[in-house]
């Protein structure tokens, strides 16, 4: 009975490693996933300020309407940034795909102490 009660326990603390494992792997996985499309989203939007920045004199108005040529450019503009937002939204799907093929650890920083009792003093 008793060699029962111990192997059950056993079981139970396999299983309960197994899913803890689990557990961290898939947080590991949201981490990196988290991590990389932040960084992927802040490329392509980083690349849309960059032509903002530069290129926004074709089309800026200083309180008047905009000449043809301007909408013209700031159509242009609104295209572009479309194209770039949707191929770079698709490159993070695509990535969160493509991840769902690997497991992932995070190496965390471990501290292992020990604790000093009365007889290593």
């Amino acid at each position: 009975m008793e060699n029962q009660d111990f192997d059950a326990m056993m079981r139970r603390k396999k299983d309960m490693e197994l899913k803890r494992q689990k557990v961290k792997a898939q947080a590991s996985k949201d981490r990196l996933i988290d991590k990389v499309e932040k960084r992927i989203k802040t490329s392509f939007i980083g690349a849309l300020d960059s032509v903002e920045t530069h290129l926004s004199c074709l089309w800026e108005t200083n309180g008047s309407d905009m000449s043809p040529a301007q909408v013209e450019m700031y159509d242009i503009y609104q295209k572009i940034r479309k194209e770039i937002l949707d191929k770079g939204n698709q490159q993070v799907r695509e990535f969160k795909g493509d991840l769902e093929n690997f497991d992932v650890n995070f190496k965390q920083y471990q501290l292992e102490l020990d604790f000093k009792g009365e007889e290593n003093e």
